[in-house]
């Protein structure tokens, strides 16, 4: 019989909480062999160049699909929600707030590879909506088809003004009216 003993290294222990953080995602999405279907908003660290986000996600509707930034508040702090506002533009007098530099690319997943359907360059965003603890920033409006997508989001310059506010990358729909 041995008696040795075995302990698992502080590396392995992370290792153990990460993956047991993302088990009950990673079943949910084994289980129904799906992707995430919109809305889906994703932090984004739009303040440092280089940044990205991206991801897969299922589009089961063919409708006008909304690609936008949130700026993140908190809504029970007047200052903040003030600070935020100066960062995010006011899209009724037509101040745009920070310039922000982003790279937008979507790819329609199939067969056959992947299919370019977006690839922009994007700078002027405007505040499109307030309310709900975010100031929202229109990147672009777009009609997708069904099917499976790969959608990414770069930003391609620094912006330290944003260091400390969260912003959030989503992408929604309207309900139907």
């Amino acid at each position: 019989m041995n008696n040795s003993k075995h302990y698992a290294t502080p590396a392995t222990k992370q290792w153990l909480l990460v993956i047991l953080a993302l088990l009950p995602w990673l079943s949910g999405c084994a289980q129904t062999g799906q992707l995430p279907k919109p809305p889906i908003s994703l932090p984004f660290e739009i303040q440092k160049a280089g940044s990205r986000v991206e991801m897969d996600i299922r589009i089961v509707s063919a409708i006008e699909y909304r690609f936008s930034l949130l700026y993140l508040y908190n809504q029970n702090d007047p200052l903040d929600i003030q600070r935020v506002r100066k960062l995010a533009g006011y899209a009724n007098l037509d101040k745009p707030g920070v310039p922000v530099l982003l790279r937008l690319n979507i790819r329609l997943v199939d067969s056959t590879g992947k299919k370019l359907i977006l690839e922009q360059d994007v700078s002027d965003i405007r505040v499109v909506a307030a309310g709900a603890g975010s100031y929202t920033k229109k990147i672009i409006y777009l009609n997708l088809a069904p099917g499976h997508y790969r959608v990414s989001i770069e930003s391609l310059k620094d912006v330290p003004e944003l260091i400390g506010t969260p912003v959030e990358f989503l992408i929604a729909f309207n309900p139907k009216p």
